[in-house]
């Protein structure tokens, strides 16, 4: 494992990439990183999801020099300015002399990228597009009215969840401006049984192609589910639940953490019992429309083996994201009392590292990263990593970064994890 004072060769010349402002070299392309802000550029990485699509990632950042929060876009290559959409200086659509304070992590689709913003809590709150120019407002929240939030954004239009009771509701708002439209309610008869009681669960709606899904309780089996809403027709179906078994245990789902999909698959994180006694864990793909039948795709399990990190075993997973088949997900690790993070990648059966808090990207020490269902598109991850600065607010660092993987990475055999021909490239 290596520290911040055992530096490998690969380590000595991204310092001196650094340095030199200077592409980093390497022998082989099967990952480059490319930074897109940190502690030195004048917007700090401030939102912890960023968002990807089409080459151009979105994001809440922080403004170092006057630390007002606003949502920026820049090119995932890092060859383009960062251009804002919006700050807490922007005037707030029809509603005339208030300006932004609430600002949340955006979503990208095609260029424009989706937000929700208002003045305070429960005021002049709403979803708006935009892409440096002016805005337009996709939903606008009458006063009263629960407040949108955590919006997906794709060519159908934007989910997004609503908190009418401390108990989340999905939505779906079309492009068109007809609607909004309510995925699922509480009372509603949930497909695979049972009806739908409450909605979240730690998993925001994710949209992916014309298909919403989302996590939910429902009051039988008395367990949670993962659930689809067609945009098209309006049609409910169901993933697994507690009535699934989970491949390769003699028991059922009980809980899930994460879930998104593309609109063909979906990928989730699920649970039976607790995972520090005796419980099951694991992350798994099933194809979209199975109603609760599979096949179900084991992506990875508590306990298994982490790549990359010899003698290191999943302890926990987090955020899920599919695209095609490629799956990528956070994933949490213990190794003889000592525990860490990263983010790995899943496809066509080879389970591979991203990146992972053993390692160092920039000459920063990495100790967090943390991304979303939004994050992930074709062969490119946006994340955001956290590493030691004394400089920076709680001596926490915050960077973006945009990995990038190369297609041959899924035909060469690449299993050993190795990083050290992995390329990156700074400001």
């Amino acid at each position: 494992m290596r520290t911040a004072t055992t530096l490998s060769a690969g380590h000595v010349l991204a310092t001196l990439a650094v340095a030199l402002a200077l592409p980093f070299p390497a022998a082989s392309e099967d990952v480059a990183f490319t930074k897109l802000a940190d502690e030195t550029t004048p917007i700090r990485a401030y939102g912890d999801r960023p968002a990807l699509h089409d080459g151009k990632v979105a994001l809440l950042g922080r403004d170092q020099a006057t630390q007002i929060a606003g949502i920026y876009w820049t090119l995932a290559d890092g060859s383009g300015p960062l251009v804002l959409v919006a700050d807490e200086l922007t005037p707030i659509p029809n509603a005339p002399g208030e300006v932004f304070e609430l600002l949340d992590n955006p979503a990208i689709f095609d260029g424009v990228v989706a937000f929700t913003g208002g003045h305070q809590v429960d005021v002049n709150e709403g979803v708006y597009l935009g892409d440096g120019g002016t805005l337009e407002v996709l939903v606008d929240r009458p006063a009263g009215d629960p407040a949108p939030a955590h919006p997906s954004f794709g060519a159908a239009g934007v989910s997004y969840e609503v908190d009418p009771s401390f108990f989340e509701q999905p939505i779906f708002q079309p492009r068109d401006g007809s609607g909004p439209f309510l995925v699922a309610a509480p009372g509603e008869p949930a497909p695979g049984g049972g009806d739908f009681a409450t909605f979240d669960l730690n998993s925001t709606p994710a949209l992916g192609g014309r298909l919403v899904t989302f996590t939910a309780l429902a009051t039988s089996p008395g367990v949670a589910g993962v659930y689809t809403y067609d945009t098209a027709n309006g049609a409910l179906d169901w993933i697994a639940n507690g009535t699934t078994p989970m491949p390769g245990h003699p028991v059922s789902f009980e809980f899930f953490s994460a879930a998104d999909t593309d609109g063909q698959s979906v990928a989730f994180a699920g649970l039976h019992g607790l995972p520090c006694c005796g419980g099951e864990l694991g992350v798994y793909l099933a194809p979209a429309g199975s109603s609760g039948q599979g096949p179900f795709t084991v992506i990875a399990e508590l306990d298994q083996a982490v790549p990359g990190v010899a003698g290191a075993v999943f302890a926990s997973f987090d955020s899920v994201a599919v695209d095609g088949d490629l799956v990528v997900f956070e994933g949490f690790w213990d190794l003889e009392g000592e525990s860490g993070m990263g983010i790995y990648a899943w496809r066509r059966g080879q389970l591979f590292p991203i990146v992972d808090t053993t390692e160092f990207l920039a000459d920063e020490d990495l100790v967090g990263f943390s991304l979303t269902h939004r994050s992930v598109d074709g062969n490119q991850i946006a994340f955001r990593a956290t590493y030691d600065d004394p400089t920076a607010p709680f001596g926490k660092g915050l960077a973006l970064w945009v990995a990038t993987l190369d297609p041959a990475l899924f035909s060469d055999g690449f299993e050993s994890g190795d990083t050290s021909a992995w390329s990156l490239t700074v400001p």
